[in-house]
């Protein structure tokens, strides 16, 4: 029956090469090549019969992952196929010399070299093209699945292996050859139709029946009579006697009589009577099977013993054995072993030796790096990895602490935090109510006032009434407040850099409208000093790069050469580059960036000047003259929405209108597109200013354009004694039509938004935030933390090509509901819109 074919290729992938009609092939890639999966094998067999009432054999592998190898053999890159006139095949090189005179009726690619039939005989040549096998056997095929590249031969119904180099492994005398491989020598053979399965290795007969096999790199365990025995190099190493061994092995389906395992053996489990010991692979049992179990853990290369219900532990490497006498035993790494007794903990290594003796009495240890923390009656201490003690057991707790030059622990004494190095050095004394770092600083508590010490303990500054990190990229600053003034201070030798000099710190929108201190290239704090004027800090240089001497700066545009910034002089307008150089001078009414653009020093942006709306350069031209009533760049390639009475226009930058309109409104510019909107209809009009498609009913959105003015919205809203603010709040933070004309996916699952109704997400926006609005008032615990919604800098960035909202820390906003309100925020179309419509909690109320 076929069932073994079968069997072989779907559970080994061995491709076996029939004798029917081979697909034509003749050029350089050419070649059949059948069979699925990883194409282990390659042949002509004529059929590999083992007769009607035969086992049905199955082989697998369920070792440490699937057999590799490679899809139809290797091909050599110098020797192809070719026709003769003949049409017969020969083989000849990349030169075109005849290696192969054309006088066969097919020739196979193998791993090794090739396959090749003259009419209904066989052979096989190497990739040099010399013979291995002559062109005189029934069926053959080669079988990649075992290790090294056997070859299967058939003549007048017997099968035969042969080694690559054509050597003889198995004679060809066997009715079945169910498996054979050269890297143990053995092989599982029927001689004769109805014959029990024998073994060989190399030519020898293995002396007894063998009803099933495991197959390792290194040796063979096989079954006999029922009980299994562990067989090397041709010899019965452990005898058939034992229940089972080496009891990681995958149980047998039922049919199947071979398993492979590409593993190497060390050591032994066996099993006799329900009883479990150690054997190594000469035959030694060093631990005789009286144990109730034996659990081998490869990653750290020993075995747990188990027995009456105690527990013991077998290094494999080193061959230390320690008896089951123990409560528990932990392995902690591959070289440290923490046993319990009496409820009582010690720690040896895996060469038997004992680190920290059981009699010692610790109630608990812990691995710390190279060293243990230590406990013992509620007292916690260090010792080194030889045992030694270098921080007595007398600190209430402690945790290590690390720097990039030395190691401190955070140690609690009496109630109060301090911090000591491996040598219980004291770096910073236990007085402080809270202790941690900031940086390569620690920061202390105490009497609710900050105090700041360098990695050596020594004071920086303080106290402070608050402390802050910086969240600029590689900064190493904090800032720290004291009586309403912050302090600059630095990770450096310098220390502090500015004492309590500034009444804010902050971070300045860009020209796209993003305040992102993540990751933009540029260290730029804007600092407002104790005198109410404005200046420039320069984080990574740690100095002041425009002084405080402006009555605002708002907003930044920048190249990777320059920087320039919106200042605010004697209530006028204008612009100073990174250096403090005037590039606009202060005489507008208001100035920004907004889609400014910096192209060779260079961008235009809108100002105003006496109560009219212009466009300028960097270099104070004007481009665009000031007589608008109101004017908006509405893309980054100088486009512009203009009025002068009440409806709008588009202009470009050169004043030529593109479109008189008149328009309610002109959307910001996507690509080439914008929206426009007149008397509820919509169309779309392109940047040439021709308006493409017919009108639609739709009403543009009204929103907020920053995400801090979303978030301040909420605050006010949730802090408003009435729900009018609340109402509005929902109505601008939900998705409108205009939003949805460019948010077509879902954007946590990926899935299309199918025709959302906008008035009722808006609705349920506001019943929702109405809900928690009440709840957080009426309840003693409320989720409403608005310190975690205002206190913390909220970075807009680019990122998963969506304009989103990211920050550091408090990322929950306080609770749960404000997350899903806040965190995904994402800016579309110019306006930021809450994405809570989107969650599975909005689409489950």
């Amino acid at each position: 029956m076929k069932n073994f074919i079968t069997s072989v290729v779907l559970l080994f992938t061995i491709s076996l090469f029939a004798q029917v009609p081979p697909a034509e092939y003749g050029t350089e890639d050419s070649g059949s090549r059948y069979g699925t999966g990883n194409g282990s094998g390659t042949g002509y067999d004529a059929g590999y019969d083992a007769g009607p009432g035969e086992h049905d054999l199955m082989i697998s592998d369920p070792g440490d992952g699937p057999v590799s190898v490679e899809a139809g053999g290797t091909r050599s890159n110098r020797i192809t196929i070719y026709y003769g006139d003949n049409k017969k095949k020969g083989l000849k090189s990349s030169d075109g010399k005849v290696a192969l005179i054309p006088n066969y009726d097919d020739i196979q690619f193998t791993d090794y070299g090739f396959l090749i039939r003259q009419g209904a005989k066989y052979g096989a040549l190497t990739k040099t093209v010399t013979p291995i096998l002559p062109v005189e056997y029934d069926s053959i095929y080669t079988d990649s699945y075992t290790r090294g590249n056997n070859i299967k031969a058939k003549k007048k119904d017997k099968w035969g292996v042969f080694a690559e180099d054509g050597k003889t492994l198995l004679p060809v005398k066997f009715y079945k050859i169910l498996y054979s491989d050269s890297g143990t020598g053995f092989s599982l053979v029927q001689k004769n139709k109805g014959d029990a399965p024998e073994g060989y290795f190399g030519d020898k007969k293995f002396g007894r029946p063998l009803q099933r096999v495991i197959i390792y790199l290194n040796g063979v365990v096989a079954t006999s009579g029922g009980k299994q025995g562990f067989l090397k190099d041709g010899k019965e190493i452990l005898p058939f006697e034992y229940d089972s061994i080496a009891t990681n092995a995958y149980k047998f389906r039922p049919k199947q009589i071979v398993m492979l395992y590409r593993t190497q053996l060390t050591n032994l489990t066996v099993t006799k009577n329900g009883k479990f010991g150690l054997a190594n692979l000469s035959g030694r049992v060093f631990l005789q099977p009286v144990y109730d179990k034996i659990t081998y853990m490869p990653d750290k290369k020993l075995y747990i013993l188990i027995k009456d219900k105690k527990y013991g532990v077998h290094f494999e490497e080193t061959g230390f054995y320690l008896e089951a006498a123990y409560d528990m035993v932990s392995p902690e790494g591959s070289r440290y072993v923490i046993v319990t007794k009496d409820k009582k903990k010690g720690l040896f290594i895996n060469m038997g030796n004992w680190v920290i003796p059981l009699e010692d009495g610790y109630d608990n240890i812990t691995i710390k790096g190279k060293g243990f923390t230590l406990l013992k009656d509620k007292k916690n201490g260090l010792a080194d990895g030889n045992g030694i003690i270098t921080v007595p057991v007398i600190y209430d707790e402690n945790e290590e602490i690390s720097y990039t030059t030395s190691r401190y622990y955070r140690a609690k004494l009496n109630g109060k935090y301090g911090f000591i190095d491996d040598k219980n050095t004291v770096i910073v004394p236990a007085e402080y109510d809270a202790l941690f770092l900031s940086y390569d600083f620690v920061t202390g508590i105490k009497d609710k006032q900050f105090y700041i010490f360098n990695e050596k303990g020594l004071p920086v500054g303080g106290p402070y009434d608050k402390i802050r990190s910086s969240e600029t990229q590689r900064s190493n600053l904090i800032f720290a407040q004291k009586n309403g003034l912050w302090s600059i201070i630095s990770n450096t030798a310098r220390g502090v850099i500015f004492e309590t000099q500034f009444k804010e710190i902050n971070y300045l929108y860009d020209q796209d409208l993003l305040i992102s201190s993540l990751n933009n290239g540029k260290a730029h704090l804007v600092v407002k000093d104790k005198n109410n004027k404005y200046g420039i800090f320069e984080e990574y240089k740690g100095e002041m790069a425009i002084p405080a001497v402006y009555d605002g700066i708002y907003q930044k545009t920048y190249a990777v050469a320059q920087t320039y910034f919106v200042a605010k002089k004697d209530k006028k307008f204008g612009v100073i580059d990174g250096f403090n150089r005037v590039t606009v001078p202060f005489e507008y009414d208001s100035i920004n960036f907004n889609n400014a653009r910096l192209i060779n020093d260079e961008a235009q942006i809108v100002a105003v000047k006496n109560k009219k709306f212009g466009v300028i350069n960097l270099s104070n031209q004007v481009v665009v003259p000031f007589e608008y009533k109101e004017v908006v760049k509405i893309s980054v390639t100088n486009l512009y929405k203009a009025k002068k009475k009440d409806t709008w226009m588009l202009i470009d930058g050169a004043n030529k209108v593109l479109n008189a309109g008149p328009f309610d409104e002109i959307a910001q510019f996507e690509g080439d597109n914008a929206l426009t909107f007149y008397k509820g209809q919509m169309r779309v009009i392109n940047n040439l200013g021709v308006l493409t498609t017919q009108p639609v009913a739709m009403q543009p959105h009204n929103g907020y354009k920053t995400f801090d003015e979303l978030k301040y919205a909420l605050v006010t809203a949730l802090d408003s004694p009435d729900d009018a603010l609340l109402k509005i709040f929902a109505d601008k933070a939900a998705p409108s039509g205009q939003t949805f004309y460019f948010l077509k996916r879902n954007i946590f699952n990926r899935e299309p938004l199918y025709s959302p109704d906008v008035d009722g997400i808006r609705q349920r926006y506001f019943e929702a935030l109405l809900n928690f609005k009440r709840s957080a008032k009426n309840s003693t615990y409320s989720e409403y933390k608005k310190g975690d919604i205002t206190n913390v800098q909220d970075h807009t960035l680019l990122s998963d090509g969506f304009v989103t909202v990211k920050r550091s820390t408090e990322w929950d906003y306080g609770g749960r509901f404000m997350e899903l309100i806040l965190r995904n925020a994402v800016k579309i179309n110019g306006y930021w819109i809450s994405t809570y419509f989107m969650t599975r909690q909005f689409n489950n109320r």
